[in-house]
């Protein structure tokens, strides 16, 4: 336990603090440190500042020989404060600029015109030893750093600092090794144990860059090559039957898009019951804002094929879908639709003035989609006459939300949902020119004509808005780079749809998240039917 100050320890120091030097302190006052001596002397008022004037007592360190050699070589050559971190740690910057006035030294900071006026030797030899400083520099630091985490760690750790040699160029991918900043970027240098287990020794340490070192982490070489050799045939297999970006790049494909647009909303934000009725208190704290409904269809198709050309013939009139979703549980607890019902509609002329602005023709486009959310912009008639316009031209895709009619036959393909089916199943005839692939949500989609069900990935607490258009958009794309294969183009659909289900919002979903996201190839089909 500590000993207590008595009344009579505290009179005696109160008159022998300020005459007395530090040594006399402890011999004055035995079994106590000098640290605790002072500190009690603050709590009685006595401040060290005073104590000072009145010994007369100046802590400066007088200079040595070695240290003014150091500072002789190194003033012109860099700045006090590299000098300091290097050489002088326990000088003040203060005292390094009096110290180099008196001995009269110039400043590593060169006036206008005075690097011009040096000789290239010397430009040269200026350069040289910076790098080389800055070599040295980032050499201990690496060294301090290898040997914290050796020891944090607990691995065989026995280098020395000669023993980091770092290089110009990374040896792995031969970038610049360089350090800018605090923080380590792909171009600084870092220390690698080749063999992990035998730890930082002799022999086993390169210095590569950090890009490098993070890709290799603690694998060994035999595990780097299994990665790359599976990663090779996991890719190659996944792009087994679709055409790459490249491939499509040098024949485009020209997709005509006719349908009712709009734009959607997302506002999250937080709800409480409304204390005047029974209802709910929104409190509205970020807005998403997106095309929608046959504008989300165009999104899906070009960001499932970039080089893909579209041609979109829509309403001038904006609809506005407002969904107003809960942030917490992330389900949508209203929405609201504004000027949902159009005034102006679609006509074939107003189609034939966009083909001829576009350069275009009927028989240039490679497939025709109607995405008709029945809002009034496209009419039955409308879709008969797009249908007898482009037979033996393109393969016209039809979702609807209208009740089945006659006037639809003809088309190459009709999706529409579960619901819709059920709403109008008696009305089907027997498709025999047309395909009809009606989607089940999570039960995946049958093609109707064969009675084969396409199962999906599961995915937990799906959300559906918008998979309809990509699962289209998906069966679209694929079928026209397969060449018309169109088993594996709905399960191309179904993985579009399954993986924009995994989203909190509409998505348009790229090529490489669909391919990654699960082999669509192996999706299983079974022989099944709707009652």
């Amino acid at each position: 336990m500590k000993k207590k100050w008595s009344e009579e320890e505290d009179k005696k120091l109160i008159e022998v603090y300020f005459i007395k030097s530090d040594k006399e302190l402890e011999e004055c006052f035995p079994g106590r440190p000098l640290g605790g001596i002072i500190l009690r002397a603050s709590r009685l008022g006595l401040t060290a500042a005073k104590r000072k004037k009145f010994l007369g007592i100046r802590y400066v360190r007088a200079w040595k020989k070695e240290e003014d050699d150091i500072l002789i070589r190194y003033c012109s050559q860099l700045c006090i404060t590299r000098i300091k971190e290097l050489y002088l740690p326990h000088k003040s910057l203060q005292s390094i600029r009096v110290r180099r006035r008196k001995l009269n030294l110039s400043s590593f900071r060169l006036k206008r015109g005075e690097y011009k006026a040096m000789s290239p030797e010397e430009q040269k030899k200026r350069a040289f030893f910076l790098n080389a400083e800055r070599r040295k520099n980032q050499q201990q630091a690496l060294f301090d750093g290898i040997q914290a985490r050796s020891k944090r760690l607990n691995i065989p750790f026995n280098i020395e600092v000669e023993d980091i040699v770092i290089p110009d160029k990374c040896p792995i991918f031969g970038i610049p090794l360089y350090k800018v900043g605090k923080k380590p970027t792909d171009n600084s240098p870092s220390v690698d144990r080749i063999i992990p287990e035998l730890g930082y020794v002799k022999g086993n340490i390169l210095v590569m860059s950090m890009k490098a070192n993070r890709l290799k982490n603690n694998a060994t070489l035999e595990e780097l090559k299994i990665l790359a050799e599976n990663l090779i045939k996991v890719i190659s297999s996944r792009e087994k039957g679709f055409v790459s970006v490249e491939q499509n790049c040098d024949k485009k494909k020209k997709i005509l898009v006719i349908g009712d647009s709009c734009q959607d909303f997302w506002i999250r934000g937080t709800c409480r019951l409304n204390p005047e009725a029974p209802s709910l208190a929104f409190k509205a704290k970020s807005e998403i804002k997106n095309g929608g409904m046959a504008e989300n269809v165009c999104s899906n198709l070009k960001t499932l094929d970039k080089c893909c050309d579209i041609l979109f013939i829509t309403n001038t009139s904006q609809i506005y879908k407002k969904r107003y979703v809960d942030e917490k549980s992330g389900n949508i607890l209203f929405r609201v639709d504004e000027n949902d019902e159009l005034k102006e509609g679609f006509s074939l002329n107003f189609l034939d003035k966009k083909i001829k602005e576009n350069g275009c023709n009927y028989s240039s486009f490679d497939a025709v989609v109607i995405s008709d959310y029945n809002k009034g912009y496209i009419s039955e008639n409308n879709i008969r006459d797009i249908i007898q316009t482009f037979s033996g031209k393109s393969p016209v895709f039809i979702d609807t939300k209208k009740n089945f009619s006659d006037k639809f036959l003809g088309a190459f393909l009709i999706k529409i949902n579960q619901l819709e089916y059920q709403e109008n199943f008696r009305k089907f005839p027997n498709l025999s020119k047309t395909n009809l692939i009606v989607t089940l949500g999570a039960g995946g989609s049958i093609w109707m004509n064969k009675n084969l069900k396409m199962e999906c990935p599961k995915v937990e607490l799906p959300n559906v808005c918008g998979c309809g258009d990509s699962y289209l958009s998906g069966f679209v794309i694929h079928y026209l780079d397969s060449g018309g294969d169109f088993i594996n183009s709905m399960k191309y659909a179904t993985a579009c749809a399954s993986f924009v289900a995994t989203k909190k919002a509409v998505y348009s979903p790229t090529k490489e998240e669909v391919l990654s996201f699960c082999d669509f190839e192996s999706l299983s089909i079974v022989d099944d039917k709707i009652e």
